[in-house]
């Protein structure tokens, strides 16, 4: 399938539509300073793969499929809609 070539380029977007990236839980009341590190890593990691791999996605459908997955929340629901 051409978009999991153009998807693969960006570290981590194909494991965000397999479903095997997923967003990390809130931290609870953690003061540890590398527990917060960690955590925005993961949580910037998340937020930008699943940008740049929701913005692929849109740039390569069609007006009428991009209806079915704009107002999606994450890009493994984008590519749920899109098999359906």
């Amino acid at each position: 399938m051409k978009i999991r070539d153009l998807l693969d380029y960006h570290e981590g977007t194909l494991a965000m539509i397999d479903g095997k990236l997923v967003k990390p839980e809130p931290l609870l009341n953690s003061d540890n300073a590398d527990d917060i590190k960690d955590h925005k890593e993961r949580s910037d990691f998340y937020r930008k793969t699943n940008r740049y791999a929701k913005s692929m996605i849109t740039s390569t459908v069609t007006d009428a499929v991009y209806q079915k997955i704009m107002y999606k929340e994450t890009t493994q629901k984008d590519s749920e809609a899109l098999k359906e």
